[in-house]
């Protein structure tokens, strides 16, 4: 098993970011592209992580019972892009379906384009990419990290916090990873990761 990590400066980005190792990345086969694996961010909000070098993705809550049925935008086999425009999310995770989370971000502030894979050891479930989705997923976020909701990012050029996968950004799903290209402004691209969780922690 590998672990592909780009080199950049912790201190240049902010004293309380380290690089993710242990058992964060239990679940986390390999990173590519511009992907950094970190701890959770104290705050995802519009202009709080902002860098054009690196698509953060960190892990959320881990091996969790969903309360309810849920949602997910796109699954394993799904491609999302602008010739493939996102459909009507119709698949659902059951209430009780024992879960993981992990959040994607890519705020680069000015005009920025980026492209990065995940892979899991855990089988990807579902990938929320709207920002409908996004709010209602915020359950599953880290307890100590700051989400947005869709009021925060309405008045930025984006107008959402969401990828905009049916103007220019491509999503791609497999069984075990989930390859993406963002092309983004202010403020940024983010998406959600549902993986299968352990039924041992659930």
């Amino acid at each position: 098993m590998t672990h592909r990590f780009n080199r950049y400066s912790v201190v240049s980005l902010a004293a309380m970011l380290f690089l993710a190792t242990g058992s964060l990345l239990a679940a986390v086969d390999d990173v590519s592209g511009d992907v950094a694996f970190v701890e959770a961010l104290p705050s995802v909000m519009p202009t709080a992580s902002v860098n054009a070098d690196f698509i953060f993705a960190f892990r959320e809550k881990r091996d969790v019972g969903l309360p309810a049925s849920l949602l997910v935008d796109a699954v394993p086999g799904d491609v999302v892009d602008p010739t493939h425009p996102l459909a009507i999310p119709t698949v659902v995770l059951n209430q009780g379906t024992c879960v993981s989370s992990y959040y994607v971000i890519y705020e680069p502030g000015i005009a920025g384009s980026t492209t990065g894979t995940i892979r899991f050891t855990e089988r990807v479930l579902g990938v929320e990419l709207t920002a409908q989705q996004l709010d209602a997923t915020n359950f599953l976020g880290d307890p100590a990290t700051v989400y947005p909701l869709s009021p925060d990012c309405a008045n930025f050029s984006n107008g959402d916090c969401a990828p905009e996968v049916a103007e220019v950004d491509r999503v791609i799903v497999g069984e075990h990873e989930v390859g993406f290209e963002f092309h983004a402004t202010q403020p940024g691209d983010r998406i959600r990761i549902i993986t299968a969780g352990d039924l041992t922690g659930c």
